[in-house]
């Protein structure tokens, strides 16, 4: 089925604008399985899929921080642009991928695919994308001010 055909449920989590996009679902499938396979390869016996993880799909790799809400500490995901312009979570399938889109500075958090699809909607997320060079990146020096504000704001809770 090719990936802009109704009723294809990856289509909309990829981004065109990648070197070597997937030409239909099904390689986008099998993009993903294959990330699943290398993680599932380089953890231990323990750490193989379940029926139940197996549903949710493969790891992915979301640029997010901490934030405190409420005086809980939530994980707040963070939008790119595309080379596009449009607005989406990009999700790596490996923190090199990550690092190559968003630097080495950039906080994020790993979670299966199908709860970032489920939170954020398909249409709004992009499977390794390329993220606008011009954008903006964290640098070390507002990520170390970032995490001194953080734990301030923690201790006061």
């Amino acid at each position: 089925m090719p990936v802009d055909e109704p009723g294809s449920n990856l289509g909309s989590l990829l981004n065109r604008s990648i070197s070597d996009p997937p030409a239909t679902a099904e390689e986008a499938t099998a993009r993903l399985h294959e990330a699943e396979r290398r993680q599932g390869a380089a953890g231990s016996e323990d750490a193989r899929a379940t029926s139940d993880s197996e549903a949710a799909g493969p790891w992915v790799y979301v640029p997010a921080h901490p934030v405190i809400k409420d005086g809980a500490e939530l994980a707040e995901y963070e939008l790119r642009e595309l080379t596009d312009g449009n607005q989406v979570l990009p999700a790596f399938t490996s923190v090199e991928r990550l690092i190559e889109q968003l630097g080495m500075a950039q906080p994020w958090l790993k979670v299966r695919i199908r709860a970032v699809i489920d939170f954020m909607g398909g249409a709004h997320v992009a499977v390794d994308p390329v993220i606008d060079p011009a954008g903006w990146r964290w640098d070390s020096k507002e990520l170390k001010k970032f995490i001194e504000t953080f734990e301030a704001e923690r201790g006061r809770g």
